[in-house]
């Protein structure tokens, strides 16, 4: 295995597998208690009744302690091996800190010299004895860490209660209790949670709250007459509790009075918050004052607040109505520069050739009987002296119709103008893909330039412009 060091180096550590695989083998079928002198006769082990008694520290964390505080061993582990040699002589207790359950032992026997120095050598090194699961060293994080894939800027929520076997729950039970002995974890003992929001009555002179606040405090009015009546008047629907200001209500017996620096985050609270219905402006209102707020401006806040949403724009409703004043054009000449073409091009049949279908047309008398040209000369002499005033008469026609044309479309128009530099939403063309509920509306873009007849040429927020010029239909104003 190589890693680098705190110096940067690299350093290579060579390891032996079997080697590894007998200390582990060794570490794991090995003896975690040690018998004392009075289990056992002469100082030895009877293999038929294992002696049990002082616990020593093991590797194997499967060894541990039963409900009657003796020892207990897993079921595989076999009784053929070898416990830990057990020292002689008498032991004592020396505590290494301030706490005496955390001693060591050592024997009695030792001479006065050898026992200072290792009495002193065991508090000198304190920091290298572990007394619990917690308190085990674990590996440099420069070396080895482990990570969560959780994206940290990723809000906390509350997941929804579950319900569980009773095994399962006997399970998670153990397991949080093994934890909590263990240090690992910790209980969380909260008293009262903080109210959300903290309205005071007291501070800004231009709160609308502060003139009704002080008439019921201090008796204070404005020095204008029309106003301190109108303060008089209005103070009668007030109360104060705890120092908070209430309004009395018909619907709730007493709202909360609101500071308009606490508006925004009340209104976007219920309008996108954790149910985020995005009601409109009216039934915000409603549900704000249902949640037990007020302030004077209710209504024109939540329809402010909800024209400003950005999920409720890119989602609105297309445009019906038209948004400028139909334009008719008027030709000196009618149909003089018109023409159709019904059969377009032909299609390319075999050997490069192609077909023009030729319709059959029936036999009438008009196609049958002879042409005179003679009589047909006089009849278009006389139609080109009158045809002045079927000119006249067609023209008048056309002008009348498209100014029904006109006033039946106009009286449908609402004005949508934009001026430059707006920001506006374009109707989105729908992926199939994005299902139903995709977004109605793109953007925003700027506008850029603006023409006579009611386009608009946009650019993006980074400066590019699009292609082409867009209609005023195909826009609607966002607000940021």
């Amino acid at each position: 295995m190589k890693y680098y060091t705190k110096l940067g180096r690299v350093v290579t550590i060579h390891g032996d597998i079997e080697a590894a695989r007998r200390c582990y083998d060794a570490a794991v079928k090995g003896q975690a208690v040690v018998s004392t002198t009075s289990n056992c006769n002469n100082k030895q082990l009877k293999t038929e009744d294992p002696a049990r008694g002082v616990n020593a520290i093991d590797l194997d964390c499967r060894i541990g302690l039963d409900e009657t505080g003796e020892g207990r061993f897993p079921k595989e582990r076999s009784l053929e091996h070898p416990v830990r040699p057990i020292p002689d002589g008498e032991f004592e207790l020396i505590p290494l800190g301030d706490d005496p359950e955390r001693t060591v032992k050592i024997g009695k026997g030792l001479p006065e010299e050898t026992r200072e120095e290792l009495v002193a050598c065991l508090k000198e090194n304190s920091d290298l004895f572990a007394w619990n699961a917690a308190e085990m060293p674990g590996l440099d994080p420069e070396i080895a860490c482990h990570k969560l894939a959780v994206d940290r800027a990723a809000k906390p929520i509350a997941q929804r209660r579950r319900k569980q076997s009773p095994e399962k729950a006997e399970a998670a039970e153990r397991a949080v209790k093994d934890l909590l002995e263990a240090n690992f974890i910790s209980e969380a003992h909260i008293d009262k949670l903080p109210p959300p929001l903290e309205v005071n009555a007291i501070g800004d002179a231009h709160c609308w709250m502060t003139p009704i606040y002080n008439y019921l405090t201090r008796d204070e009015l404005p020095a204008d007459p029309k106003e301190a009546t109108t303060v008089k008047r209005r103070a009668c629907s007030y109360v104060l509790l705890e120092g908070k200001l209430y309004r009395r209500g018909f619907s709730i017996p007493l709202l909360k009075c609101v500071e308009e620096e606490k508006v925004p985050d009340i209104l976007g609270e219920i309008h996108r918050g954790i149910n985020a219905q995005h009601l409109g402006g009216r039934s915000l209102a409603r549900k704000a004052l249902r949640a037990g707020y007020y302030w004077p401006t209710m209504q024109n806040d939540s329809k402010e607040h909800v024209k400003r949403c950005d999920k409720c724009q890119r989602h609105a409703d297309m445009h019906l109505a038209p948004p400028n004043d139909l334009k008719s054009l008027s030709s000196p000449w009618p149909f003089a520069w018109w023409a159709m073409d019904i059969l377009g091009p032909f299609v390319t049949g075999s050997y490069q050739n192609k077909y023009l279908i030729v319709g059959i047309r029936t036999p009438t008398r008009r196609t049958e009987e002879p042409l005179d040209e003679e009589m047909n000369d006089e009849t278009l002499r006389a139609e080109l002296d009158l045809v002045e005033e079927i000119r006249s008469e067609a023209a008048l026609r056309e002008t009348t119709l498209k100014q029904k044309i006109a006033l039946r479309h106009d009286a449908k128009v609402i004005k949508r103008e934009f001026q430059v530099g707006t920001l506006v939403l374009r109707r989105n063309q729908k992926n199939p893909r994005e299902g139903k509920l995709a977004a109605n509306w793109e953007g925003p873009y700027r506008v850029r330039d603006k023409t006579s007849n009611g386009a608009y040429y946009l650019e993006n927020l980074q400066g590019e412009q699009l292609a082409r010029p867009w209609n005023a239909e195909k826009l609607r104003q966002y607000y940021s």
